[in-house]
């Protein structure tokens, strides 16, 4: 797939969720139709049509969950998603937001402090050519 076409599908399911999800339902749900349908034809029953479908078909909830997993933009919406996810976590109990926030400050800064004096003592000892 051309990478302008990709960003143009990645650019409409990112900002035009909506719009994409409807279309995919309308474009699932007459699928299954038109198999409820066929089977209706062959001259089956209507309820049994219907179970003869969504046997052959699948749940049409499934087949859509599916498809959102392998459209394009897929990885940042799941990512943004678990972004918006842990800020919800994150404000919910500000104590811990804290915590966290001064754990990771320490940790950064103490590794940052280890490898930076590890580098000036290497160069001491080891002067460049």
């Amino acid at each position: 797939m051309p990478v302008m076409s990709r960003i143009t599908n990645v650019w409409r399911n990112l900002l035009h969720r909506d719009r994409v999800e409807r279309d995919l339902d309308d474009e699932v749900r007459a699928a299954f139709d038109l198999l409820v349908d066929e089977k209706i034809q062959a001259g089956m029953r209507s309820e049994d049509a219907r179970r003869a479908a969504t046997l052959e078909f699948g749940y049409v909830d499934s087949i859509k969950e599916e498809v959102r997993d392998i459209r394009a933009g897929a990885l940042v919406e799941t990512f943004l998603s678990d972004v918006r996810y842990g800020v919800r976590l994150l404000v919910r109990s500000p104590v811990f937001s804290i915590f966290a926030v001064a754990s990771l400050a320490l940790g950064i800064g103490a590794t940052a402090a280890i490898f930076g004096s590890g580098q000036v003592s290497d160069s001491r000892i080891n002067p460049p050519s």
